[in-house]
């Protein structure tokens, strides 16, 4: 049977949790509606703050939860652009016990990200990580197919060959008003 439980601070929505004997690790992720690429400014400054927040070892997420309290095992974040609307995403592996205090130390996370931004030297690595990616992507024919692929059935050719000069052009106020503008957590999702 579920078990239904109160996410704080997603105080008017339920959050069903499915316990079993059998499961070790929880695995969870908690969702906001983000932008479509019809707001591609949007989109990109929620791209960068998700790596930040969640990409790697020097990530904010993987510091705080894995580093500097080992509440849990795993931690990243994304946002995926679609045509329509977006979703971003921070997934968490933990183990149970753990679960109530990784969730705090989220929601204080993207708190701070909300309140306080990004750093320039953040905002700097992620542009930088983002483009190496773009070139890694696109040294291949399949790579380049895929990206005009996703692009033009999003949106147009344009994301695509305009994409690199659009990551350059992100500032930290941009990110600061995206985050500001589509992380509401009373319209969260949290799926445990």
């Amino acid at each position: 049977n579920p078990i239904i439980s109160e996410a704080s601070p997603l105080k008017e929505n339920k959050v069903v949790v499915l316990d079993s004997p059998n499961v070790s690790q929880i695995y969870s992720t908690l969702s906001f509606l983000a932008p479509s690429i019809k707001n591609a400014k949007d989109s990109y400054a929620l791209d960068i703050a998700t790596k930040i927040l969640g990409s790697g070892k020097s990530s904010r997420l993987y510091q705080a939860l894995i580093e500097q309290k080992p509440l849990a095992l795993g931690a990243s974040s994304g946002n995926q652009t679609m045509q329509h609307a977006g979703i971003l995403s921070v997934d968490i592996q933990c183990k149970p016990e753990n679960l109530a205090a990784v969730k705090a130390e989220v929601f204080d996370q993207l708190d701070k990200l909300k309140k306080n931004g990004v750093t320039t030297q953040e905002l700097e690595k992620a542009k930088n990580q983002f483009l190496k990616e773009f070139v890694f992507l696109n040294e291949t024919t399949d790579g380049v197919a895929q990206s005009i692929g996703y692009n033009v059935t999003i949106g147009n050719l344009k994301d695509y060959t305009e994409y690199v000069n659009e990551i350059q052009k992100i500032t930290q106020d941009d990110i600061l008003k995206a985050l500001n503008r589509y992380l509401d957590f009373k319209k969260a999702v949290w799926i445990e």
